[in-house]
């Protein structure tokens, strides 16, 4: 199996043990989507709580020391409390306390970035929950880092004459059901807002390998439920999820920044 993994969101955006072959065969179930509409989100009492992750290194899984976790208390806030920062310890665990429906995201970053595009970096995540956060998690979520030279080559196809600019961002999506599993046949869409000619390209998973479609008609998730955009200009970018009927399934806005991997899990809405 690909040890390509991505953060998203709540849980990690992953290539599935079992995923379809081709994109867009398998039919979600509808009876898997029937509570769009009609979810009603987790509401915290403010009490303290916090957020464990485990950050590992996205090519062999070995722990990753001392990255800076940053909480961001709203969902599009910019001005992030530094002084608020965790490391994570030789075992890549990190502990960040929040208050009880905490909905904002965590800033994940390479606290040795200097300003030059070094490509053994690791890349910088935004990495948003897709619900409040109302209580401590009693095994930690797992994080995935990369360095540059990682995304560049995973993310991009350079033959195709796609390429990684530091100039842009990426959004990467995982799309789940009322059971919280994988969604598969679900379709990507965002604003134009973080859309430059030229330059942004959906992406999917298919049969565990990352493809850039050559057409609407191939994007639409497996069942890893996996997809995102690359190559997305900077800004506050709205994202949704829909069905093979353009039924929204759910919606966010994200911040994206030059540089930056943004990560989210979108769960029913």
């Amino acid at each position: 199996m690909s040890r390509f993994h991505l953060l998203v969101g709540a849980s990690a955006l992953f290539v599935c043990s079992s995923c379809a072959q081709v994109i867009g065969i398998d039919d979600t179930d509808p009876s898997s989507l029937a509570c769009v509409g009609t979810v009603v989100r987790p509401v915290g009492d403010g009490s303290a709580v916090t957020i464990p992750a485990q950050i590992l290194n996205i090519e062999d899984g070995t722990p990753v020391v001392g990255m800076r976790v940053t909480r961001c208390l709203t969902r599009l806030q910019t001005n992030c409390d530094t002084a608020s920062a965790v490391f994570s310890d030789s075992n890549g665990m990190v502990s960040v306390p929040v208050t009880s429906g905490f909905f904002g995201y965590l800033k994940i970053e390479d606290p040795n970035l200097n300003g030059v595009a070094d490509p053994t970096d690791r890349v910088t995540y935004f990495w948003y929950f897709s619900e409040p956060i109302v209580s401590t998690r009693a095994t930690p979520f797992p994080i995935f880092a990369m360095t540059r030279d990682f995304r560049a080559s995973a993310l991009y196809k350079p033959a195709m004459g796609i390429t990684q600019s530091n100039a842009y961002g990426e959004i990467a999506i995982n799309s789940t059901d009322c059971a919280d599993q994988n969604a598969t046949n679900v379709h990507f869409v965002m604003d134009p807002v973080g859309n430059v000619a030229g330059t942004t390209r959906p992406f999917y998973f298919s049969g565990q390998l990352l493809v850039i479609p050559s057409g609407p008609a191939q994007e639409f998730t497996d069942g890893s439920g996996i997809g995102g955009f690359i190559g997305v200009a900077s800004g506050e970018v709205p994202v949704r999820a829909e069905n093979a009927s353009g039924d929204v399934l759910a919606e966010d806005t994200l911040l994206v920044r030059p540089d930056v991997l943004t990560t989210i899990r979108l769960l029913p809405q």
